[in-house]
Protein backbone atom coordinates (compact mmCIF):
# COMPACT_ATOMS: atom_id res chain seq x y z
CA UNK A 1 0.00 0.00 0.00
CA UNK A 2 3.07 2.30 -0.27
CA UNK A 3 3.66 4.50 -2.75
CA UNK A 4 6.81 3.59 -4.77
CA UNK A 5 9.36 6.01 -3.66
CA UNK A 6 10.47 8.80 -6.86
CA UNK A 7 14.26 6.90 -6.96
CA UNK A 8 12.57 3.58 -8.07
CA UNK A 9 9.73 4.88 -10.53
CA UNK A 10 12.57 4.47 -13.43
CA UNK A 11 16.02 3.71 -13.83
CA UNK A 12 18.46 6.50 -12.29
CA UNK A 13 21.94 6.57 -14.44
CA UNK A 14 23.01 9.90 -13.02
CA UNK A 15 24.78 8.35 -9.94
CA UNK A 16 23.70 7.44 -6.78
CA UNK A 17 20.56 7.19 -5.15
CA UNK A 18 19.86 9.03 -2.28
CA UNK A 19 16.33 9.51 0.26
CA UNK A 20 13.23 11.79 -0.95
CA UNK A 21 14.12 14.89 0.89
CA UNK A 22 11.53 15.42 3.79
CA UNK A 23 12.00 18.21 6.73
CA UNK A 24 13.55 16.98 10.07
CA UNK A 25 10.01 17.57 11.93
CA UNK A 26 8.48 15.24 9.01
CA UNK A 27 11.14 13.01 9.63
CA UNK A 28 10.68 12.80 13.40
CA UNK A 29 7.14 12.68 13.41
CA UNK A 30 5.44 10.43 16.05
CA UNK A 31 8.77 9.67 17.63
CA UNK A 32 10.31 10.52 20.92
CA UNK A 33 12.59 13.05 19.36
CA UNK A 34 9.54 14.65 17.66
CA UNK A 35 7.95 15.93 20.57
CA UNK A 36 9.29 19.41 20.58
CA UNK A 37 9.11 20.29 16.97
CA UNK A 38 6.25 22.40 16.93
CA UNK A 39 8.88 24.86 19.23
CA UNK A 40 11.86 24.56 17.18
CA UNK A 41 13.08 27.56 15.08
CA UNK A 42 13.81 24.76 12.19
CA UNK A 43 9.56 23.95 12.05
CA UNK A 44 8.81 27.40 12.69
CA UNK A 45 10.98 28.88 9.89
CA UNK A 46 10.43 25.81 7.17
CA UNK A 47 14.21 25.80 6.98
CA UNK A 48 15.25 22.98 4.88
CA UNK A 49 18.71 22.93 6.53
CA UNK A 50 18.36 22.21 9.87
CA UNK A 51 21.89 22.08 11.44
CA UNK A 52 22.63 25.23 9.61
CA UNK A 53 20.57 26.76 12.76
CA UNK A 54 22.83 24.87 15.55
CA UNK A 55 24.18 27.42 16.94
CA UNK A 56 21.54 29.90 17.15
CA UNK A 57 19.89 28.03 20.80
CA UNK A 58 16.57 27.79 19.35
CA UNK A 59 16.81 24.03 17.86
CA UNK A 60 15.04 21.85 20.26
CA UNK A 61 16.80 18.82 19.11
CA UNK A 62 18.37 17.08 22.03
CA UNK A 63 21.23 15.47 20.11
CA UNK A 64 24.29 16.20 18.38
CA UNK A 65 23.97 17.45 14.59
CA UNK A 66 26.51 15.18 13.43
CA UNK A 67 25.15 11.71 15.10
CA UNK A 68 21.11 12.56 14.69
CA UNK A 69 19.83 10.08 12.39
CA UNK A 70 18.15 12.54 10.33
CA UNK A 71 21.56 14.29 9.39
CA UNK A 72 23.23 10.31 8.79
CA UNK A 73 20.75 9.45 6.17
CA UNK A 74 19.52 12.40 4.15
CA UNK A 75 22.43 14.27 4.33
CA UNK A 76 25.51 12.55 5.16
CA UNK A 77 25.29 10.25 2.14
CA UNK A 78 25.88 13.01 0.05
CA UNK A 79 28.73 14.20 1.85
CA UNK A 80 30.90 10.68 3.19
CA UNK A 81 32.96 11.39 -0.01
CA UNK A 82 35.04 14.33 1.42
CA UNK A 83 36.94 11.53 3.96
CA UNK A 84 38.69 9.97 0.35
CA UNK A 85 41.14 12.90 0.27
CA UNK A 86 44.02 13.31 2.18
CA UNK A 87 44.19 16.90 2.02
CA UNK A 88 41.79 19.44 3.87
CA UNK A 89 38.43 18.86 2.68
CA UNK A 90 35.00 20.74 3.13
CA UNK A 91 31.29 21.00 2.09
CA UNK A 92 30.25 24.24 2.15
CA UNK A 93 26.51 25.82 1.23
CA UNK A 94 25.30 29.02 2.34
CA UNK A 95 28.14 30.03 3.81
CA UNK A 96 27.25 27.18 6.33
CA UNK A 97 29.49 23.85 6.54
CA UNK A 98 27.70 20.99 5.78
CA UNK A 99 30.23 18.24 6.87
CA UNK A 100 34.21 18.71 6.73
CA UNK A 101 36.78 16.09 7.35
CA UNK A 102 39.84 15.42 9.96
CA UNK A 103 42.06 17.28 8.30
CA UNK A 104 39.99 20.27 7.56
CA UNK A 105 38.70 20.48 11.31
CA UNK A 106 42.79 20.32 12.04
CA UNK A 107 43.07 23.09 9.80
CA UNK A 108 40.57 25.07 11.42
CA UNK A 109 41.04 23.74 14.82
CA UNK A 110 37.67 22.23 15.84
CA UNK A 111 36.44 18.96 16.53
CA UNK A 112 34.95 17.37 13.08
CA UNK A 113 31.80 17.01 14.85
CA UNK A 114 31.65 20.73 15.35
CA UNK A 115 31.98 21.66 11.75
CA UNK A 116 28.64 20.65 11.01
CA UNK A 117 26.15 23.69 10.94
CA UNK A 118 29.22 25.91 11.41
CA UNK A 119 29.20 28.98 9.49
CA UNK A 120 32.46 30.12 7.55
CA UNK A 121 32.48 33.51 10.06
CA UNK A 122 33.31 31.60 12.93
CA UNK A 123 36.60 30.14 10.62
CA UNK A 124 37.50 32.62 8.46
CA UNK A 125 39.87 35.68 9.56
CA UNK A 126 37.77 39.15 9.67
CA UNK A 127 40.44 40.17 7.16
CA UNK A 128 39.05 37.58 4.54
CA UNK A 129 35.67 37.35 5.05
CA UNK A 130 34.51 39.78 2.64
CA UNK A 131 36.45 37.87 0.03
CA UNK A 132 35.13 34.83 0.79
CA UNK A 133 31.48 36.24 0.50
CA UNK A 134 31.98 37.93 -2.53
CA UNK A 135 33.79 34.53 -4.16
CA UNK A 136 30.97 32.27 -2.96
CA UNK A 137 28.42 34.74 -4.62
CA UNK A 138 29.90 35.24 -7.68
CA UNK A 139 30.69 30.90 -8.02
CA UNK A 140 26.81 30.71 -6.83
CA UNK A 141 25.71 32.95 -9.53
CA UNK A 142 27.79 30.94 -12.30
CA UNK A 143 30.71 33.92 -13.06
CA UNK A 144 33.01 32.81 -15.37
CA UNK A 145 35.53 34.96 -13.87
CA UNK A 146 34.92 33.71 -10.47
CA UNK A 147 38.23 32.51 -8.56
CA UNK A 148 38.32 28.87 -8.04
CA UNK A 149 41.33 29.12 -6.34
CA UNK A 150 42.59 31.79 -3.65
CA UNK A 151 44.49 32.31 -0.57
CA UNK A 152 42.49 33.63 2.33
CA UNK A 153 43.16 33.74 6.27
CA UNK A 154 41.84 31.66 8.75
CA UNK A 155 41.52 32.10 12.68
CA UNK A 156 44.57 30.44 14.42
CA UNK A 157 44.92 30.59 18.53
CA UNK A 158 48.54 31.10 18.44
CA UNK A 159 49.40 33.15 15.79
CA UNK A 160 46.04 35.31 15.15
CA UNK A 161 45.45 34.14 11.32
CA UNK A 162 47.17 31.43 8.81
CA UNK A 163 47.30 31.58 5.58
CA UNK A 164 45.29 29.14 3.84
CA UNK A 165 45.24 28.43 -0.15
CA UNK A 166 41.67 26.89 -1.11
CA UNK A 167 40.93 25.24 -4.56
CA UNK A 168 36.92 25.75 -4.76
CA UNK A 169 34.51 23.69 -6.90
CA UNK A 170 30.81 23.93 -7.21
CA UNK A 171 28.75 20.86 -6.71
CA UNK A 172 25.88 18.95 -8.78
CA UNK A 173 24.71 17.23 -5.76
CA UNK A 174 23.94 19.22 -3.00
CA UNK A 175 22.98 21.56 -5.61
CA UNK A 176 24.76 24.59 -5.31
CA UNK A 177 27.24 23.62 -2.53
CA UNK A 178 30.64 23.95 -2.95
CA UNK A 179 33.67 20.99 -2.27
CA UNK A 180 36.65 22.97 -0.56
CA UNK A 181 40.10 21.92 -0.83
CA UNK A 182 42.49 23.50 1.48
CA UNK A 183 46.26 23.93 2.42
CA UNK A 184 48.00 25.67 4.87
CA UNK A 185 50.64 28.35 3.23
CA UNK A 186 53.82 28.73 4.98
CA UNK A 187 53.89 33.19 5.46
CA UNK A 188 56.78 34.80 4.28
CA UNK A 189 56.53 37.59 7.75
CA UNK A 190 57.19 35.32 10.67
CA UNK A 191 54.57 34.63 13.15
CA UNK A 192 52.15 37.74 12.40
CA UNK A 193 50.52 36.74 9.92
CA UNK A 194 50.17 39.42 7.75
CA UNK A 195 50.77 38.86 4.13
CA UNK A 196 53.57 40.32 2.63
CA UNK A 197 53.65 43.81 0.53
CA UNK A 198 53.92 43.39 -3.51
Amino acid sequence: GYKIPVQLEKENLNGPVFRTFQHCWQYHRGTSHGLNCHLCLAFMKKLQICFSARNDGMLRCSGRCETCRYYQETYYPRLQFIHQFDVPAAVVKDLCFWAGNPEMADLCEVEEKDLVGMGVEKIVHPSSLEQVISGAKRMALGDPWAQTECSIYLKNRQLNRIRARLSVFLLKEPLGAFLILAQRELNNDGATGKLPMN
